[in-house]
């Protein structure tokens, strides 16, 4: 959740060397390093972005099928209509 929008650009242009560097989801802690060091983060921010990214890229891939797209809105109508949090 980001409070305002300069702190979600500096998140973002943060982000953006991590996600360019790291195609794969299954790199070695040597790269990480490598990509810490190069984008100016810790290792364990690259690891929360990358896995945030691949759980964003698995909801995607199942937002883009039809059928599980119309079942998650059943099961956001049934919870009334609210964001689960």
């Amino acid at each position: 959740v980001f409070n305002t929008p300069i702190q979600e650009a500096f998140i973002v242009g943060r982000a953006h060397p991590i996600l360019n560097s790291s195609a794969s989801s299954s790199i070695n802690m040597q790269r990480k390093k490598r990509i810490a060091l190069g984008s100016g983060n810790e290792i364990n921010e690259v690891n929360k972005l990358m896995k945030q990214f691949n759980q964003t890229k698995k909801m995607m891939k199942l937002m883009s099928n039809k059928q599980n797209m119309m079942n998650m809105m059943k099961q956001f109508k049934k919870m009334g209509g609210k964001m689960p949090m």
